[in-house]
């Protein structure tokens, strides 16, 4: 295989290939073994970025007596998240279709960056409130790239037969982050130490997380091109509709507005869900001798919820690659699926279903397993279906939709007297009406069409 250079690396062709276009001659396809470490550098950062934004939520108990945050203000700092979202997915959508990966990734890296240093100057009440609320906001400013860059990269570096796995990789990396920040604040940051050792933990926390930050932003701004030397496939090659054609041309695709809303409404209510796990479940965990465990069990729930989602996503990313296509049914199965076991686990904390820890476990798992892992199909749906709007515009515009979901659901915990069991109804409402929706969906798979017209050209000639 040949050798190409670029930003002064030398880059392997792992294949090479030759399509036939509409002009004379032939466009030479190649698959480079650097679309990894791409992969990686954008993973890292959909982690972090995921990590940072729910850091609060887990060790929202320990944190009252620290900084006298309650659970609105927690509400609050999660909620800056999908706020900041609707006001950057846009610009950051024209971004990643007209400036392309490197100047995105490097931009959100930064952003993410400038939002752990800020979180890290001080302990001290008013200036950390203050801080700490900008660097939601930044975080979350970051939040588009982090979860909408990974089908351009799929689509960009990846063969057709890849780009599921590739998607899902990044997006499990993601709610990877949240999942994490289940498990390490909550072991790091107790309610039972003395306030000193909790102010002290909570700014080494804030310390660790902003080395991780300076890390990924490095890596980004080392290496990260926009795209290689020869596109991996025919429809990585093919050009896309320009960004403002693409945008008006999304706002009335009645499919994409199907396609969206049944991911947002499910994805984004159990995004809100899972932050507010920790509240949810105290009203009913929590008892004088221990008054701990609804910390401790909504750390462990999320965390192996999220998990189970990735491994959900990665595994059902993979299988979609080799089945190439029938994302309709699997995506019906997973969320009718996410439905029965999150009724399941709302009538556990009702005590409608005798309730055990075990019952617990095994339903938010499952529920979270497979929730989360309808992600990547639910992005590579989308993108077939308008193709050849631009990947960019397209993710962009469907994981607001998301965040809309998630907006609306950590707004209902400022209503007085709500209590905490409606958050159960909503996560399982919101997954059924989610499986209605995809029976309106119409399957038309246009970008893989064109690299199967490839694949039969190379079998008659």
């Amino acid at each position: 295989c040949k050798r190409a250079k670029m930003g002064g690396l030398s880059l392997e062709g792992e294949t090479t290939f030759l399509l036939p276009t509409s002009k004379a001659g032939s466009q030479e396809q190649r698959v480079y073994a650097v679309r990894w470490y791409m992969l990686i550098v954008l993973s890292l950062l959909a982690f972090l970025q995921g990590f940072v934004w729910n850091q609060w939520g887990p060790i929202s108990e320990p944190l009252k007596p620290v900084l006298g945050w309650g659970k609105n203000e927690i509400a609050l700092l999660a909620n800056w998240g999908p706020i900041a979202y609707f006001m950057s997915f846009a610009p950051t959508a024209w971004l990643l279709d007209t400036r392309g990966l490197r100047i995105s990734t490097l931009l959100a890296s930064g952003l993410v960056l400038v939002a752990c240093i800020l979180r890290s100057v001080t302990m001290s009440v008013t200036p950390m409130t203050y801080l700490t609320h900008v660097a939601q906001f930044l975080n979350g400013l970051a939040g588009p790239v982090a979860m909408s860059a990974a089908p351009l990269l799929s689509s960009t570096w990846f063969p057709a037969n890849q780009r599921s796995t590739a998607t899902a990789l990044t997006a499990a990396a993601n709610y990877m982050g949240v999942a994490l920040s289940f498990i390490v604040g909550p072991l790091y940051v107790k309610k039972s130490e003395t306030i000193e050792e909790r102010s002290e933990h909570i700014q080494q926390y804030m310390w660790g997380t902003l080395g991780l930050a300076a890390i990924t932003f490095t890596l980004a701004l080392i290496y990260f091109p926009n795209k290689p030397p020869h596109s991996p496939s025919r429809s990585a090659a093919q050009e896309r509709t320009s960004f403002g054609q693409g945008f008006r041309q999304l706002l009335v695709h009645k499919q994409f507005w199907i396609i969206a809303s049944a991911y947002g409404v499910m994805t984004g209510v159990y995004s809100g869900w899972g932050a507010f796990l920790s509240p949810n479940l105290s009203s009913f965990l929590d008892t004088p001798s221990n008054p701990d465990r609804a910390e401790d069990e909504a750390g462990w729930l999320g965390f192996y919820a999220t998990v189970a989602g990735a491994c959900g996503g990665i595994a059902i990313g993979i299988f979609a690659d080799s089945l190439g296509g029938k994302m309709k049914l699997l995506l019906t199965l997973f969320s009718s699926g996410a439905a029965a076991f999150a009724l399941w686990f709302a009538l556990l904390c009702l005590d409608i279903v005798p309730r055990n820890t075990a019952s617990l476990y095994v339903s938010c798992i499952v529920a979270g397993f497979l929730i989360n892992g309808t992600i990547p199909l639910f992005y590579e749906i989308a993108i077939e279906s308008v193709h050849p709007i631009a990947e960019g515009v397209t993710t962009s515009l469907l994981t607001t939709v998301n965040n809309v979901g998630c907006f609306a659901f950590l707004f209902v915990p400022d209503i007085p007297g709500i209590g905490n069991s409606w958050a159960n109804w909503a996560l399982a409402g919101s997954c059924v009406l989610s499986t209605l929706l995809l029976f309106f969906i119409r399957e038309d798979y246009r970008r893989l069409s064109v690299d199967l017209q490839h694949k039969r050209y190379e079998a008659v000639n």
